[in-house]
């Protein structure tokens, strides 16, 4: 994150990623959805743990990521066009403290939905906390995903997590390996 912070007076209406598509977003835009969302999962995550990234590999998911560990827990990417049956395997093995989701994804969102009741869900798109999962995931989210611009945000600043420590955990990551199982 100093990194990051670090570019902002120089180069933050600069371009910091391209996406697939081509569309770019700027370090001051990343910078401040990070922050922005850092300070949700710290309002509403309970607790040291993980943090369920639910969404399509974008500048909302690099956001997310780097909000995660802003807020000083453990990224655990979700990849929605995983079967919907390990995505499940996934969360219920990690038990996040918070997910936070992109655009609906179609029956994974469906089936991470009805899993993560009662679980904080943030929208990557606007940091907005809803209820619950289902809600959330079958939110009008609009746009695309894709984050870009100036942001335009007052560079929101959050507070560093307390108690940060090199033997923290920072990345929750699953692989089938050879065995097709996670």
């Amino acid at each position: 994150m100093e990194i990051l912070r670090g570019q902002l007076p120089s180069t933050g209406d600069t371009t910091a990623l391209i996406d697939l598509r081509g569309g770019t977003t700027t370090y001051r835009w990343l910078h401040d959805r990070a922050a922005l969302l850092a300070a949700e999962l710290q309002r509403h995550a309970s607790g040291p743990g993980a943090v369920g990234v639910l969404c399509e590999r974008n500048a909302l998911h690099v956001a997310g990521m780097l909000a995660t560990w802003r807020a000083g827990l453990i990224y655990c990417p979700l990849d929605p066009s995983l079967p919907p049956q390990r995505l499940l395997w996934m969360l219920r093995d990690a038990q996040p403290v918070a997910v936070l989701v992109g655009p609906p994804s179609g029956s994974a969102a469906d089936a991470v939905a009805r899993e993560c009741a009662g679980i904080p869900t943030l929208l990557l798109e606007s940091g907005v906390l809803r209820s619950r999962a289902a809600e959330c995931l079958n939110a009008d989210v609009g746009g695309g995903g894709g984050g870009g611009g100036s942001g335009g945000g007052g560079g929101a600043e959050v507070p560093q997590a307390a108690g940060d420590v090199p033997e923290d955990g920072c990345y929750l990551l699953y692989s089938s390996g050879s065995t097709g199982e996670p």
